[in-house]
């Protein structure tokens, strides 16, 4: 080989690492990617990139106003087979599955992954909540906090429509970092949406919740330290209970489980006399039912 196409091969080697180093979603297909049909000339081969550390693509690497014809449908309810391909996962971290119905300006989550995240070409069945309302051209998000190596957020997004009911949502607001917002991770350590050990004065946390669907704010998410309207207050009168709600249990700690309530990672209930704590989003799924719930603390 001579020296001149020695050196070209090198060159090309080099170029190619980037891509071959980290990990990117395939289904659904993000916008601009090359596994998109949809993507044509605007092509993005370096997919595999995190975002920019100063924010200035994010979200969606800059790509979230592209629009388009959606590659996947949601169904409300079920599951969606969500596919990621590569095999540098830097130790694992931790993931998140989001949806915005307002073109990537809020996100709310509806599935996590604490440590183990990604594993290599991995493929993850991501539940759609029940109640999720119908939407055309939402934006469906996978976010990535790596384990090992720089601190980055990675975060590729798919244009997908959601088949549910009407209304709208209360969610979990997606969790930001290594983006430029002034948030760090730290590095050999596994992102707990619940507690984010995070090197900055205010953490995203799941109490910070957003709303998509009808009637949705448009103003940036706030948090709501308060119990949702549909669970009942802690120690109220007992004249004072809302219609259709359970009191809480008298020993335990904590209200009673209730179906019409969303709880999110890190949230307690008490079923039957047996505490647990939910590991993701969920509402209306029975505590012990399904692995949602994980035994909490005891007895209550």
């Amino acid at each position: 080989m001579s020296f001149a196409k020695f050196a070209t091969f090198v060159a090309l080697v080099a170029a190619a690492a980037p891509a071959l180093a980290h990990i990117e979603m395939v289904d659904p297909a993000p916008l601009r990617s090359p596994k998109n049909p949809n993507a044509g000339a605007s092509t993005d081969y370096t997919y595999t990139d995190p975002l920019k550390g100063d924010g200035s693509n994010f979200p969606c690497k800059g790509y979230a106003g592209d629009g388009g014809p959606a590659v996947a449908t949601l169904n409300a309810g079920s599951s969606y087979p969500v596919k990621l391909a590569g095999s540098a996962v830097h130790g694992g971290g931790s993931c998140q599955f989001s949806l915005s119905y307002d073109g990537g300006k809020t996100w709310g989550v509806i599935h996590q992954i604490i440590g183990g995240c990604p594993t290599e070409n991995a493929s993850y069945d991501v539940p759609v909540p029940a109640g999720m309302p119908s939407a055309t051209g939402a934006l469906f998000a996978w976010s990535w906090f790596n384990k090992i190596g720089n601190r980055e957020m990675y975060m590729n997004c798919a244009v997908v429509d959601v088949l549910g009911g009407s209304g709208s949502m209360e969610l979990p607001r997606m969790f930001e970092a290594n983006n430029g917002n002034g948030c760090v991770t730290p590095e050999t350590y596994d992102v707990d949406f619940a507690s984010p050990q995070v090197s900055c004065a205010n953490p995203i946390t799941p109490d910070q919740k957003v709303t998509l669907g009808s009637g949705a704010p448009a103003s940036p998410p706030v948090s709501t330290s308060t119990p949702p309207t549909t669970s009942a207050p802690a120690d109220p009168p007992a004249s004072s209970e809302p219609a259709g709600t359970t009191p809480p249990p008298t020993t335990g700690g904590a209200n009673a489980w209730d179906a019409a309530k969303v709880y999110v990672s890190g949230d307690s209930a008490c079923y039957n006399g047996q505490m647990y704590s939910a590991k993701w989003w969920t509402q209306g799924e029975t505590p012990g039912a399904g692995d949602v719930w994980g035994t909490g603390s005891g007895a209550c």
